[in-house]
């Protein structure tokens, strides 16, 4: 349950631009008090707002998910500060049909949200949508092993750590290990 005061909605076009911009601040802190939540250089603005950027994650919030690259995304936001969006956690299929089974997660709240439940309720909506959709079986997501308060919000879902790879990325010179884990939607 999210705490009073935010809401979370599944994203469609209009919210595109929001959630980019979204995604281009959460870099801003990545590091902070030695503390890695993304593989990208705090001054590395990897995700613009391009025009052509929009168009294609527009698409891929409708596509449909028998189609490879679609995406469904849940933007957080808070009543007090208007459409900007303060956090997401995205669903995304694979490149190959496939592999279309299998559903890749994403998740990023910024710095002054965090810490008051909000991812679990996050995780809960999109799992429970996930379970809605009688395609989907399974639900894989990496994260920083360093992470511990997000990797144990993933093992309360049931989110299950497959592996590790070691030195995956370095940032601000810090090398960082990347942990996989897996969640079975049924059974």
């Amino acid at each position: 349950m999210l705490p009073t005061g935010y809401s979370l909605t599944l994203a469609g076009a209009d919210d595109v631009r929001a959630l980019t911009e979204h995604w281009s601040r959460e870099v801003l802190d990545n590091g902070d008090d030695g503390l890695f939540f993304s593989p990208y250089e705090p001054d590395e603005d990897a995700r613009p707002a391009t025009p052509d950027r929009v168009e294609s994650i527009a698409r891929a919030l409708v596509r449909p998910l028998d189609e490879p690259n679609w995406q469904r995304a849940w933007v957080l936001r808070s009543d007090a500060l208007g459409p900007r969006v303060l956090g997401s956690l995205s669903l995304y299929g694979g490149r190959l049909a496939s592999e279309l089974h299998r559903v890749g997660l994403g998740m990023g709240i910024e710095p002054e949200h965090r810490g008051r439940r909000i991812g679990s309720a996050m995780v809960e909506a999109a799992l429970a949508w996930a379970r809605a959709q009688e395609r989907l079986a399974w639900i894989d997501l990496g994260v920083f092993a360093m992470n511990a308060r997000a990797r144990a919000l993933y093992k309360r879902f049931g989110f299950v750590e497959v592996s590790e790879r070691r030195d995956a990325f370095r940032v601000r010179g810090v090398s960082i290990t990347d942990v996989s884990m897996t969640l079975a939607l049924r059974g």
